[in-house]
C-alpha cells in the first residue's frame, strides 16, 4: 500500500535560476523559484565531478518503500551525466548523502518541504 503522503522533489538549476517542484502521486503542491547565487553555481560545477564519479550499487528487485536520488546534468541540452542511487535496506546511503550534502546550499534557498508542502 502506498504512502498516504509521498513527497517528491525535483529541484532544476542553471547559472541563473532554481526551481523547485514538489508534487505527491503527480498533484503539484509546491512550484517556487529563486536566483542562482553565483557563489552557489561555482561550487556546484566546481564539485560536479566528484558527484558524477559517486559509486552507486544496482538496485534491488522487491525493494519496497525506498527513497531514490538521480542527479542528471546537462550542457547545451546534451546529457553529459546521469545517476541514480536507489536506496534499499541502507544501499547507496553514502551516495545518496554525498549528493544531498553537495545540493544543500541550494535546496536552502527554499523553505522546508514540510512548510512548502505540508501533510494531512
Amino acid at each position: 500500500m502506498p504512502p498516504q503522503y509521498h513527497r517528491s522533489e525535483e529541484l532544476t538549476i542553471d547559472r541563473m535560476t532554481s526551481w523547485l517542484v514538489i508534487d505527491s502521486y503527480g498533484d503539484v503542491l509546491a512550484d517556487e523559484s529563486r536566483p542562482t547565487p553565483p557563489e552557489v553555481w561555482r561550487e556546484l560545477v566546481a564539485d560536479l565531478e566528484s558527484i558524477a564519479s559517486l559509486p552507486v550499487e544496482a538496485s534491488q528487485e522487491g525493494c519496497v518503500g525506498g527513497t531514490s536520488t538521480s542527479v542528471r546534468a546537462t550542457t547545451a541540452g546534451q546529457i553529459t551525466f546521469e545517476l541514480m542511487a536507489d536506496e534499499c535496506a541502507g544501499a547507496n546511503a553514502p551516495a545518496s548523502e554525498a549528493i544531498a550534502a553537495w545540493i544543500d546550499p541550494v535546496r536552502r534557498l527554499f523553505p522546508a518541504t514540510e512548510a512548502l508542502a505540508p501533510t494531512g
